[in-house]
């Protein structure tokens, strides 16, 4: 039989498989969807824009990673739409 030990170690395996899995999603859609959104405002001489979270990409990871650009997001986890200002 397998033992305690074996198998809190396959659940923190998969636990960070799907954990790097969720921040590399988070990371591809800030590069791409955000990065384009604040572009496509800045050279409309906006200082602010709105993004809208799909639901399969965590939210606290992409506000994570906008805010360490230096950005400033105001919205709510419970709704998907959030609001960059620079």
């Amino acid at each position: 039989m397998i033992t305690r030990e074996k198998a809190r170690e396959i659940t923190e395996k998969v636990i960070e498989t799907e954990n790097n899995a969720k921040i590399e999603k988070a990371k591809n859609f800030v590069e791409t969807e955000v990065d384009r959104t604040i572009t496509e405002y800045a050279k409309m001489g906006k200082d602010v824009c709105t993004i809208f979270i799909p639901s399969h990409i965590d939210k606290k990871t992409v506000v994570s990673l906008i805010e360490g650009n230096g950005f400033k997001v105001k919205g709510e986890f419970a709704y998907a739409e959030f609001e960059i200002s620079w």
